[in-house]
């Protein structure tokens, strides 16, 4: 029985070795590989924003350098992304904003720029997007559950104790009641309002009675988008980078600039794919 146990403690011993050589190997790669990018002569930069958004300092950060470096005569900003958090897209509209007032900016929508991705392609001087792209689902919303009821179901209770009936809702452990209810739409209502705001002030172009049709979530075609107004031209990069050029003085060169770290970001994919096939092959080999 010893042996036995012995065997088994070594085999995870093994395990977690194995686990900490990959994320040290994959840690320490991104450090080697990392690159600044310097701009030492004037350009246009063509950049991108992608993925999930969420509220980042370092890409903040990036944003703001671009907008400080003389160098740089102009943006071109490639956007997809089905959106994020609020807060994180409007801190993105707001450092490209900043950006715009000094330079000129254009967007080129590749598959998407909804929600909090079109949030941030309104700070553009001009959008451009595919037929097929998608558009718009201007709008806000929040989600979640709650458990009392399998709770009960199986002898379990929760105690909650707060300062006020709207503290900490919604939260899973407590049913929502009418007032709560009220309390999150009442919040979500200010939200979309903000977003709207941002809306007319940014598309001029879309009258102010079209603004509560148009931004009622629905997400729309690139076609659709530019009827309604939401973009300034069907196409791609293409069209895109020819309308900077035309506000861009000379026959300047396209640098290529990383607002993310690209490897990191593989990397955390790679480290959690090889964690996943390492844990089930361990288990499987008991």
């Amino acid at each position: 029985m010893k042996k036995v146990i012995v065997r088994k403690s070594r085999k995870e011993l093994w395990l977690w070795r194995i686990i900490f050589l990959v994320i040290a190997v994959s840690f320490f790669s991104n450090r080697l590989n990392e690159k600044k990018t310097e701009i030492k002569e004037d350009c246009i930069i063509r950049t991108k924003i992608y993925g999930e958004i969420f509220y980042e300092d370092d890409l903040l950060k990036k944003i703001n350098d671009l907008q400080a470096n003389n160098h740089v005569k102009g943006v071109l900003l490639q956007v997809d992304s089905p959106g994020g958090t609020i807060t994180g897209s409007e801190a993105l509209y707001k450092a490209l904003k900043d950006l715009r007032s000094q330079k000129p900016l254009v967007v080129s929508v590749q598959n998407a720029a909804a929600s909090g991705g079109y949030m941030v392609a309104m700070a553009a001087d001009k959008i451009f997007a595919y037929e097929t792209s998608a558009l718009g689902s201007i709008g806000v919303f929040a989600d979640g559950f709650e458990v009392t009821e399998l709770a009960e179901k199986i002898g379990v209770k929760f105690w909650n104790y707060k300062s006020s009936p709207l503290k900490g809702i919604p939260n899973m452990f407590e049913k929502i009641t009418e007032e709560g209810n009220k309390s999150i739409q009442v919040f979500i209502n200010e939200m979309q309002s903000i977003f709207k705001d941002m809306v007319h002030q940014s598309r001029p172009n879309i009258p102010k009675e079209n603004i509560d049709l148009i931004c009622n979530g629905e997400a729309y075609s690139g076609r659709q988008a530019f009827q309604n107004g939401l973009i300034d031209g069907i196409g791609g990069e293409k069209e895109a980078m020819s309308e900077l050029k035309g506000k861009v003085k000379g026959d300047l060169p396209v640098n290529n600039y990383e607002l993310y770290d690209q490897n990191e970001r593989d990397s955390m994919f790679t480290i959690f794919k090889n964690l996943l096939a390492i844990t089930l092959k361990s288990q499987m080999t008991k």
